[in-house]
């Protein structure tokens, strides 16, 4: 117990030492892309560096498996450099013995950072993000309710105008929709009911008809188009009932909306704390929107602390034996090819998640499962020569 408390110890001196330096580093570099943009917004350098640090931590996050790789690798290293592992094997403990204690380590530190660090930085970024949208001038557009309504706020001819689906297929096509339009003095003047809804990349051709009294668009733009749907006179001026309806088979207006700036103006699978996941899954799918991204980041949380055992074992599988002069820094150099091959198998595999290609659950867990595996072959094959 005394032995694996020493070697925990001389483990977490090295990963702190990494996490720092890298952390230091990146704020720095954060701070060298924004600042410049922030005084031009009118922000000042107090206030920059302030709003900078918020989105640091978040970019580290995906780090993190690579610090623990490099950490085991120095830890390993220095480890057999000063002959301490001679000495634990002298004693009848074999150097895998000693290896797992970081892998133990990385593994308690995956849980801590999978639901206690990830959920923090993903706020702070968040933050970070819509305070630099609203410097920018920047707002969003489109908001989902807890109920699964997805709202639109679109400034349509120089009026306000509201709308709720309840619910679409990907951001193209829309169901049961609602349009409130709003007058110059705020009230609400006008009210359709749709029955359908989609996204056209040009109106003119579908219909002549303008149904919100619009100029009529002379070259192509994109629009959209209302189908089956009852329009309401809500204006105080007007001869009508507001309860009289309009009925109208299709009607098409101007609007700058498209399915990509619907899906683009949900948070990020980043964005989302590790505990928020499965709630906004549920809501994005019960609107009609694939939600594959934010299943991939889920389940790649949840596979953190796997992977972080196995990047801490493959990071000491080279060095944990003896060696010197040019074999111990070749040994080093092929500890640091296989932890950039596993980053790079495990961002390669997620790409091809995030476009469907593979299913998710293979993307979050076989990369892990293979780097654990091929770390442990390797040291037991070390070991037993």
């Amino acid at each position: 117990m005394i032995l694996a408390r020493y070697f925990m110890r001389k483990f977490l001196i090295a990963l702190g030492t990494s996490a720092g330096f890298l952390l230091l580093f990146s704020f720095l570099l954060q701070l060298e892309r924004y600042l410049v943009r922030l005084t031009e917004l009118g922000v000042s350098p107090a206030a920059a560096v302030q709003l900078v640090a918020l989105s640091t931590p978040n970019q580290i996050y995906d780090m993190i498996p690579a610090i623990v790789g490099v950490s085991a690798l120095w830890f390993s290293y220095r480890t057999s450099a000063v002959h301490e592992m001679t000495a634990v094997r002298a004693a009848g403990t074999s150097g895998i013995a000693v290896l797992v204690i970081p892998a133990l380590t990385s593994f308690t530190i995956g849980l801590i950072v999978m639901t206690v660090f990830g959920p923090i930085s993903a706020g702070l970024s968040k933050s970070f993000e819509q305070q630099f949208s609203q410097l920018r001038g920047e707002q969003n557009q489109v908001f989902l309710e807890s109920g699964g309504f997805l709202w639109f706020r679109q400034i349509l001819d120089g009026r306000q105008t509201i709308l709720r689906a309840a619910q679409t297929n990907r951001g193209v096509s829309f169901s049961d929709l609602h349009v409130t339009i709003f007058g110059p003095d705020g009230n609400p003047s006008q009210r359709i009911i749709a029955e359908r809804a989609e996204l056209v990349e040009n109106i003119a051709q579908l219909t002549s008809s303008n149904l919100f009294d619009f100029t009529a668009p002379a070259d192509q733009v994109p629009g959209m188009c209302l189908y089956d749907f009852k329009s309401y006179n809500l204006s105080r001026n007007s001869q009508s009932s507001p309860y009289q309806a309009q009925v109208w088979p299709i009607g098409c207006f101007e609007t700058g909306l498209t399915a990509s700036q619907v899906s683009d103006s949900f948070d990020l699978p980043e964005l989302v704390t590790f505990w928020q996941l499965p709630e906004h899954i549920r809501l994005l799918e019960k609107s009609g929107f694939s939600a594959v991204k934010h299943r991939l980041r889920f389940h790649l949380e949840l596979a953190q602390p796997l992977l972080l055992a196995a990047m801490a074992l493959v990071g000491g599988a080279f060095t944990f034996r003896q060696q010197y002069g040019i074999n111990a820094v070749l040994a080093a150099l092929a500890a640091t090819l296989c932890i950039l091959a596993v980053i790079f198998i495990q961002e390669f595999a997620r790409i091809l998640g995030e476009v469907e290609t593979i299913h998710y659950l293979i993307v979050a867990w076989a990369p892990p499962l293979a780097a654990l595996l091929t770390a442990v072959g390797l040291i037991s094959f070390r070991e037993g020569r």
